[in-house]
């Protein structure tokens, strides 16, 4: 295997890190311009909002947000301040600690939906047929394997 890129993986790889980058950033500054607080916010009460009671270990949290676990951890202090989510010890496990998405994390995650899937909309997907997102969701399912 050659040492470098072929132009056909330079411009796969290229392209996708720009437009990963590129969508991201509106939607950043749609929450932003919205009034809601980051991405990360966002996901990290979506990831525990549909989670079984709600909740999910640091640990847990951090492999579905793909945050490193001091990350995680920060967040969550941030979230807990906001009264977002809460902190319950983990019965099996003395160092391991669960978030807990409270009422107002869950009440804040849904004001946040409207303003996240406009931008997503906007910036992602309206230029795409059904049957392009189809063949886009295949090609990154045969790329996260």
């Amino acid at each position: 295997m050659s040492e470098n890129f072929s132009k056909t993986e330079q411009d796969a790889w290229v392209s996708w890190v720009r437009c990963s980058q590129h969508v991201m950033g509106y939607v950043e500054q749609a929450l932003k311009d919205g009034g809601f607080p980051t991405l990360a916010w966002y996901d990290a009460l979506l990831e525990l909002d549909f989670s079984p009671g709600g909740k999910l270990r640091f640990s847990e949290l951090g492999e579905r947000m793909l945050l490193k676990k001091f990350n995680v951890t920060r967040l969550i202090d941030r979230l807990e301040k906001q009264g977002l989510v809460e902190r319950e010890a983990c019965d099996s496990d003395a160092r391991g600690a669960y978030a807990v998405i409270t009422a107002e994390g869950k009440k804040l995650r849904r004001a946040i939906w409207p303003c996240y899937r406009d931008a997503v909309r906007e910036h992602f997907l309206k230029n795409m047929t059904e049957k392009e997102m189809t063949a886009l969701t295949k090609l990154l399912k045969i790329i996260s394997r």
